[in-house]
């Protein structure tokens, strides 16, 4: 278990990886993991939060890829995830979750594969690509807003969805 009483719970400034494991806690009020100026990747199993007015699970400042396990679960009182400065690949079999903002945010492009059995959800968004970059999402699982006026996924500068059979998106 990791506590960030005052920032982050893991802060990784020259790239790299992790891996957090289904018996693994980490939590901050800021962000529960936090890749800074370099490209991460970040495997979860186990649950990764912050838990600020700010907070957000993950955050990977310049891109890279994560992995949301099927026992992982991911949590922000502002974003769940949020994968920005770099082409991004965000693949989901657990939960991801934005409590007061967005569950996922692409800030340049890339791809969000949300599994059959998979969750993201938020308020604004569930899935938010930002207006800089098209990208793809593809969703078996579950993704919705729950806000007035939200998306269950929103892509500014376009891209594609593809919704499977098992997939369901909503939003309010």
């Amino acid at each position: 278990s990791i506590a960030g009483p005052n920032h982050h719970g893991v802060l990784i400034a020259g790239g790299g990886s992790l891996s957090n494991a289904a018996s693994g806690s980490i939590s901050a009020l800021g962000a529960g993991v936090l890749f800074e100026n370099q490209p991460g990747t970040l495997t979860n199993a186990g649950f990764i939060t912050g838990t600020g007015t700010d907070g957000t699970g993950i955050y990977l400042e310049n891109g890279g890829n994560a992995t949301n396990t099927s026992t992982g679960t991911i949590t922000g009182n502002k974003f769940g995830a949020f994968l920005e400065g770099g082409f991004s690949t965000l693949v989901n079999q657990g939960s991801i979750s934005g409590a007061t903002y967005d569950g996922v945010v692409l800030g340049l492009g890339g791809t969000v594969t949300n599994a059959a059995g998979a969750s993201i959800s938020g308020a604004n968004g569930g899935v938010y690509v930002k207006y800089r970059a098209a990208a793809t999402v593809t969703n078996s699982g579950s993704i919705s807003a729950s806000g007035t006026g939200s998306a269950g996924i929103d892509l500014a500068d376009g891209g594609s969805v593809t919704n499977n059979s098992t997939g369901s998106v909503s939003g309010n």
